[in-house]
C-alpha cells in the first residue's frame, strides 16, 4: 500500500479487475479506507456484485467455523457477523493460491479491526472521528494528501480506525524493519487504542456528508462508453483478460444504476435521475453501434430495455 490508491470512478475499475483476477477479498471498511471511498459507495458496488453474480458474501464468523445458532445472536457473534465479499469461484480457480492468500489476510486484518473497535475503543465512534480528524491534521496517515483531500467521504468509523491503525503501522514499520508481522501488528494496535482514547469525552467533530455518489455514476457513464477499458487495470500476473468481460459486468452495471437512480431520487433530485437515465440510455445505445462483439450487442439490447421497464417501476411506485 505504499502507492496511492486509485480514487473515484477508477477505484471501481480496479476491483473488477481485481474480482475477475479472481482475488478480491474484501469487507465494506476494507474498500473505504483503501480508495478513501463512502460507506454507501462501497456497500453499493460490493453487493451490486453479489446480485450479478461476480462476487459472493460470506460471514467473518462463518470463515472462522463459527457453527453456533444465530437465532438470538450473542453479543460476540454481532460483534464480528461481518459480510466478506470475495471473488467467484470460477475466478478463484484461476488463482487458487492467490485467491487463499488474499483470504486469510482479510480474515486476520478484518477481524483485528472489529476487535479494536469493540473490544479495545467499546464501539466509540465520537472519539474515533475527532482521532481521525486530527491524524488528518497532524499528516499522520499513510497518505495524508489524499485523506485530507477526501475530508468529506462519509466513512465509516471503523474505516477511519483502520486508517489510523495504518497510519501506525507505517511508523512502525520504518522504525522497526526487522520485526516480524505478527510484532509489528501488535505494535501498530497498542498505538492505535492509545491514540484514540486520547478523545475518548470529546465531542465528534462535524460529521461529513458527501457520499460521492456522481463517482458511482461515472463508473456506469465509463463502462459503457469505453473511457476506460479493463486493460488498463489489468496487471501481467492476472494472466489473459477474460473474453467478454463485458457481458458479464452488465447485470452488476445494472444494479449500480438502480441504486444511484434510486438515490438521485430520494435525494429530491428528479432533474437529476432523468438526466441520468438518458445519458446512460445514450452511452448504451453508441456502445452497441460501436461493438464487434455480435452477443455484446445482444446484451446492451437487452440492458436497454431493461433500464427502462426498471424506471418505469420506480416511477409507477412513486406516483
Amino acid at each position: 500500500m505504499s502507492n496511492a490508491p486509485k480514487l473515484g470512478s477508477e477505484s471501481f475499475w480496479e476491483m473488477v479487475a481485481l474480482a475477475m483476477a479472481g482475488g478480491l477479498a474484501s469487507c465494506r471498511s476494507c474498500v473505504e479506507h483503501y480508495y478513501f471511498q463512502s460507506y454507501r459507495n462501497a456497500s453499493a458496488f460490493l453487493d451490486s456484485c453479489v446480485a450479478g453474480r461476480l462476487l459472493e458474501k460470506v460471514s467473518l464468523l462463518d470463515l472462522y467455523g463459527d457453527v453456533g445458532s444465530r437465532s438470538t445472536p450473542s453479543v460476540r457473534q454481532r460483534w464480528y457477523d461481518e459480510p466478506i465479499y470475495i471473488s467467484a469461484p470460477r475466478f478463484r480457480r484461476l488463482h487458487l493460491d492467490v485467491a487463499r492468500e488474499r483470504l486469510e489476510s482479510t480474515k486476520r486484518a478484518v477481524l483485528e479491526a472489529l476487535r479494536l473497535y469493540h473490544e479495545e475503543l467499546d464501539a466509540d465512534d465520537a472519539a474515533i472521528l475527532a482521532a481521525y480528524a486530527s491524524a488528518i491534521t497532524e499528516s499522520m496517515l499513510r497518505h495524508s494528501g489524499l485523506a485530507h483531500e477526501r475530508r468529506d467521504v462519509d466513512m465509516s468509523p471503523i474505516a477511519r480506525l483502520r486508517l489510523i491503525q495504518d497510519g501506525f503501522r507505517k511508523d512502525v514499520k520504518r522504525e522497526r524493519p526487522k520485526d516480524s508481522r505478527e510484532e509489528i501488528e501488535s505494535a501498530a494496535a497498542k498505538r492505535t487504542v492509545e491514540y484514540v482514547n486520547r478523545f475518548v469525552g470529546q465531542a465528534a467533530p462535524e460529521s461529513s456528508t458527501s457520499d460521492r455518489l456522481e463517482e458511482l455514476q461515472r463508473f456506469t457513464e465509463e463502462f459503457l462508453g469505453r473511457r476506460h477499458t479493463l486493460a488498463e487495470f489489468w496487471k501481467d500476473s492476472y494472466g489473459s483478460i477474460p473474453l467478454g468481460y463485458e457481458r458479464q459486468w452488465l447485470p452488476v452495471v445494472r444494479e449500480l444504476f438502480r441504486y444511484c437512480y434510486e438515490s438521485l431520487l430520494d435525494r429530491g433530485d428528479p432533474e437529476g435521475a432523468s438526466e441520468y437515465f438518458e445519458l446512460i440510455q445514450h452511452k448504451t445505445q453508441e456502445a452497441r453501434k460501436v461493438t464487434t462483439d455480435r452477443p455484446y450487442a445482444s446484451a446492451l439490447s437487452e440492458f436497454r430495455r431493461d433500464l427502462e421497464t426498471l424506471v418505469s417501476d420506480i416511477q409507477k411506485q412513486a406516483a
